[in-house]
């Protein structure tokens, strides 16, 4: 009999007379398990240091080998923790409190291994082409042959087990390496040096500014034009005019309405155009000779302010440099373009000066650090740190009595005391599990905020295939409702869901009775309004309008999208808030928290803010699960079909688009798709991730590429398609029809 695991969550409430006091006294509990949970750590990472434990002390899983290669070993029964030392905690509950920490220690064993395999094998790949060093040092993914070749070195952990890791997985143990290599600060030294020489070297100057010159481009129609030296005035003229009137217009629609918007764009024109021609005439003056001259005195600046300012990172600020855009006036004026044309010219020295410190000097430096690295990698990476409140059960006697029939449940933390709650069960799920005969585990107990949560798990036996809808559909007296079922029974049905943008999820159930003419039973456009404002019937099996709330001002159409880009955008707003007064705290050497008031209460409403984006998306990724399974069910579907999304997560933002590159890819499609996974598999529906490649512009019938227009596909190859016709559908559901087909 197969069985699996599935977890509900219950709150608890005190039942204790003097509920205002129980708890902040459990929170004290679970402060003092924190805290002799980070002890523990201390202790594993000191003993792993010294030689005391070894790889075989952290290669079992089960509560029996920790607590005799573990808990026994170092007498970790009588280890207090740091804090509230007016109680001790229970033995047992002590036995609770090394699960969290063995098995952070386990996965950093495990990461450090990785990130000593990495510095070895970066090492050599450096001494083979320096070019490479450029790519790390500036934080950017390498190409996946490198990728590829890394995936290769990191096979087996430090247990020799096979862990097949990620791409996305091994450029964040990079970035990692390179924090680390930033934070030891041992490049440094070689770096002021190297500014040193080329601020001497007056040859080096002359090629290097030079060189910058004929570096300036602009785009046209999509083409990347280069601008000669002697055209560069006036074009950085012409972008000086463009941002001066895109500051102008923004700071006008805040005082001017809409229709009064017309007239002021009149009336700035003929204002800006007799300055405009003044300025344009200035800038014929300025020569090439005069601009070269500037670069030579910012470039000089600008290796001053690398080699002088102790509190700037080298590193960083030379290979992967910030580049801010010169602020303007509401008026141009020829102050305002020198100030302009300075910010540029010295954004264009920052972008370039990266070049000039590949050298055999920093090869040489580099690798062996790198070396250096892979032999002690186990002394530097910071010790991990447990910072939830939370504590697993393992051990039931005197500290875990649940009594399920009347909903309550005790705990103990320390010895003689116990703490009655009342288990939340308003859905009624508990009582459906138990009258189900289901046997609930051992829990987790967690506080978050004010809320005190137990994690509950369950095993039970996996469901049979998907039984049919309740009441026969209409065509299901007919000969094509017999053919579908038919094809159920021989497990035929494969639903293909493309998650998208537009709408979160587009669904095509195929019958693939026939492969070489498959059917098309159903289609399914998801949008956030369905998901929220409709819920599936299936009985009827169509969707049907449901009202959420009472007040009928409230039953308003949802607008999901539109509130999470309004909530991106005060995101940005207030994490560019958070930096400067980041920065303004450091420069004014501020560390008191009372004199630092604003800096937390922006970081609050920051963390609030991200709250509130998961919470919206976590509702989406809910309903869309629900939904998908219900349509299964319904459909009697065998199985279901994913894209692999893996190859959005090295792209960048212009390639995958801003939206999908700021949440989508990395968090919602993913948890989409694991959620459904988990569902499926209790369900015993097959679940599968298919190639993406080219879903959307690939012809779902006769499989050649067709043409895309926006969210327009088609195929004009009529003489492959049925009736002769050309095709022409929506690119999502295209993209459903052939996921759902291969």
């Amino acid at each position: 009999m197969e069985f699996a695991t599935i977890t509900r969550t219950f709150s608890l409430h005190p039942t204790a007379s003097r509920k205002s006091q129980a708890y902040p006294q459990l929170k004290e509990y679970l402060l003092k398990v924190r805290d002799l949970e980070n002890a523990y750590v201390a202790i594993l990472i000191r003993a792993v240091r010294n030689g005391q434990l070894g790889l075989q002390d952290f290669s079992g899983e089960s509560k029996a080998f920790i607590k005799s290669h573990i808990y026994n070993a170092l007498n970790l029964n009588r280890v207090v923790a740091p804090s509230y030392k007016s109680y001790e905690l229970k033995e047992r509950m002590k036995r609770c409190a090394i699960q969290y920490p063995y098995f952070a220690m386990r996965q950093w064993l495990i990461r450090t291994h990785h990130l000593a395999t990495l510095a070895r094998a970066l090492s050599e790949l450096f001494r083979k082409k320096k070019v490479h060093i450029l790519t790390f040092l500036r934080g950017r993914p390498f190409s996946r042959a490198i990728l590829n070749h890394l995936w290769g070195e990191l096979q087996k952990d430090c247990f020799g087990n096979r862990t097949p890791l990620s791409y996305f997985f091994i450029t964040n143990m990079l970035r990692q390496l390179k924090n680390l290599l930033i934070s030891a600060e041992l490049l440094e030294p070689y770096l002021k040096q190297r500014i040193r020489e080329i601020s001497r070297n007056k040859a080096l100057l002359q090629t290097f500014c030079t060189s910058c010159l004929n570096t300036f481009s602009r785009k046209k129609k999509g083409k990347t034009i280069m601008i000669p030296p002697s055209e560069l005035i006036p074009s950085i003229l012409t972008r000086y005019f463009a941002a001066v009137k895109r500051y102008s217009t923004w700071n006008a629609k805040k005082r001017v309405s809409t229709t009064d918007l017309d007239a002021f764009k009149r009336r700035r024109k003929e204002e800006f155009l007799p300055i405009i021609a003044t300025l344009r005439a200035k800038g014929k003056a300025l020569s090439s000779v005069h601009v070269k001259a500037l670069l030579k005195r910012l470039f000089s600046e600008l290796l001053d302010e690398l080699g002088s300012s102790p509190d700037i990172k080298m590193v960083n600020s030379i290979f992967k440099p910030t580049f801010k855009s010169p602020k303007v006036g509401l008026k141009p004026s020829y102050e305002g373009f020198q100030s302009y044309l300075r910010k540029m010219l010295k954004n264009k020295l920052k972008d370039n000066l990266k070049g000039h410190f590949l050298t055999k000097g920093i090869l040489k430096i580099l690798t062996g650090i790198l070396d250096t690295f892979h032999k002690t990698m186990y002394e530097i990476v910071p010790p991990p740190k447990i910072k939830a409140l939370a504590v697993p059960i393992n051990q039931s006697e005197q500290v875990y009595a649940p009594d399920f029939e009347k909903l309550t449940v005790k705990l103990s933390f320390i010895p003689r005391r116990y703490h009655t709650f009342s288990i939340r069960d308003d859905k009624g799920r508990l009582r459906e599990m138990l009258a189900r005969g289901v046997c609930p585990g051992l829990p987790v107990l967690k506080m978050e905020g004010q809320k005190t949560l137990l994690h509950v798990p369950f095993d039970v036996k996996r469901k049979p295939l998907s039984k049919p809808s309740p009441s026969p559909s209409p065509s299901s007296s007919t000969e094509g409702g017999a053919l579908r079922s038919e094809s159920a029974r021989k497990g035929r049905i494969t639903m293909g869901v493309d998650l998208g943008v537009r709408y979160p999820a587009v669904l095509s159930i195929m019958d693939r009775s026939n492969p070489k003419k498959p059917q098309e039973l159903a289609r399914y456009f998801l949008s956030t309004r369905t998901l929220l404002d409709m819920t599936f019937n299936i009985n009827s099996g169509r969707f049907e309008p449901r009202g959420r709330f009472k007040n009928p001002i409230s039953n308003a159409p949802s607008n999901q999208k539109l509130k999470l880009r309004r909530l991106r955008q005060e995101t940005r707003h207030i994490q560019r808030k958070v930096h400067e007064y980041k920065k303004r705290c450091q420069k004014r050497g501020i560390t008191r928290p009372e004199e630092k008031y604003k800096y937390t209460s922006l970081k609050r409403t920051l963390s609030s803010l991200w709250d509130r984006i998961r919470h919206c998306n976590e509702e989406l990724i809910h309903l869309l699960n629900h939904v998908i399974l219900e349509l299964a069910k319904y459909h009697k579907v065998s199985e279901i079909h994913f894209e692999n999304l893996k190859w959005s997560r090295h792209s960048r933002k212009n390639k995958t688009g801003k939206y999908l590159a700021f949440w989508q890819t990395h968090w919602f499609f993913s948890q989409v798709q694991e959620a459904v996974k988990l569902q499926a598999f209790l369900h015993r529906i097959r679940f599968k991730r298919v190639n993406a490649a080219y879903t959307s512009k690939t012809c779902s019938e006769c499989g050649k590429r067709g043409r895309l227009n926006g969210k327009l596909f088609t195929c004009g190859n009529s003489e492959t398609h049925r009736g002769g016709r050309v095709i022409e559908l929506q690119s999502d559901l295209n993209a459903a029809r052939n996921i759902a087909l291969a």
